[in-house]
């Protein structure tokens, strides 16, 4: 979907945001990253509130249905040409094409859709930020590493990064590399509703029964980067960096 009007005012999404504390006012983002403060719930810049704008409730209502649908929503703008709004959608909102991971003794699900790429990790490719946050540098960037063990509670068999797995994820304009123990192959997956059997839980668009009867969850990739603070990193600098 594309306009072709003034497109967004990056100055004053940034004077917005830092008025609002959803960002420092020393941190420095790109301009993908400014745009994508749009989606954040409560978020505007309109002086004040009318009939149809001012309250800050739009872009974060449409990001979450979308996401809960297993798609992402992303923007793009260029001042005085418009902007573009890029909505990324499953086929069948029933079935999902999937790459099945292994974290300890689970089996998860993570929507193709999502997937960049696979790798093993080397020796220096991930670093650690002021002795806590793992960053791995893909291609010119450094991103947050995200072990799904961790974020869901599973007890792991393994914990060295070089043992394992990393699956590089794009939700719109974020990336991670999610850490997992072994890949165990492709296949279409139906979605169940957590929410609906169950109960909502961050993180997760649902389950779905696999040929052997086990349980599989299913990764929101834009959920989980939510949940996990999950944001591009800058350069570590070469005094708070311990390579692992």
């Amino acid at each position: 979907m594309q306009d072709d009007g003034g497109g967004l005012n990056v100055s004053a999404i940034l004077e917005k945001a830092r008025e609002n504390m959803l960002i420092s006012a020393d941190e420095e983002l790109t301009e993908a990253e400014i745009h994508d403060l749009i989606f954040q719930a409560g978020f505007t810049t309109a002086p004040g509130i009318s009939a149809v704008s001012g309250r800050g409730v739009g872009m974060d209502v449409v990001r979450r249905n979308i996401n809960d649908l297993g798609g992402s929503v992303s923007v793009a703008s260029v001042p005085g040409q418009g902007s573009t709004f890029t909505i990324k959608l499953p086929l069948t909102l029933a079935i999902l094409d999937a790459q099945l991971a292994r974290v300890g003794t689970q089996i998860v699900v993570i929507p193709v859709l999502n997937i960049i790429e696979s790798v093993q990790v080397k020796p220096g490719m991930v670093n650690h930020i002021a002795g806590e946050s793992e960053v791995y540098r893909f291609r010119d960037e450094y991103i947050p590493v995200i072990r799904l063990h961790e974020a869901f509670g599973i007890a792991p068999l393994v914990t060295n990064l070089e043992q394992g797995l990393m699956i590089i994820v794009d939700a719109g304009h974020q990336k991670a590399a999610l850490f997992v123990e072994d890949m165990v192959g492709q296949q279409q997956v139906v979605i169940k509703s957590l929410e609906t059997n169950f109960r909502a839980v961050q993180g997760l668009i649902g389950a779905t029964v696999l040929g052997d009867g086990a349980i599989a969850i299913i990764v929101d990739i834009p959920g989980l980067l939510q949940m996990c603070g999950a944001k591009k990193q800058r350069a570590p600098a070469p005094l708070a960096v311990n390579a692992r």
